[in-house]
């Protein structure tokens, strides 16, 4: 988009970051509501990813298990790994049983989620 939109104001249409970004600018405060939402974290978009790791094992390194599940939760639940400084934590393990896809985690409601947390936190205290 960034490169039609350089052809289309700058007929020089050379690229350079100062102008590129007044360009996004404008377009962010002038047409907003014509943009959509980019939403690149997809399940297809992780398993590219995923199968781009094969290279490095390939050439001699091996993870440990934890390195395995903690590299394997940032591809399918990048927050996971954000959220909890410990990922192999009951909690993180019982979210992982309760939701075991992101789109569906994603569509948990938020009074849900808040819930699950509460009642994990009682049973792992009990």
């Amino acid at each position: 988009m960034t490169a039609n939109l350089r052809k289309a104001f700058y007929s020089s249409g050379a690229k350079t970051d100062p102008a590129d970004t007044d360009l996004l600018q404008d377009v962010l405060q002038m047409h907003r509501e014509k943009l959509r939402r980019l939403s690149p974290d997809t399940e297809a978009t992780r398993l590219i990813q995923k199968s781009g790791g094969g290279a490095a094992q390939a050439g001699g390194r091996e993870d440990s298990p934890e390195q395995s599940f903690r590299g394997s939760l940032e591809i399918y639940f990048p927050q996971i790994p954000q959220w909890f400084g410990d990922v192999d934590s009951p909690l993180v393990c019982a979210l992982l049983v309760r939701w075991s896809a992101l789109e569906a985690l994603q569509k948990a409601r938020p009074d849900t989620l808040r819930s699950f947390s509460a009642s994990t936190s009682v049973a792992r205290r009990g």
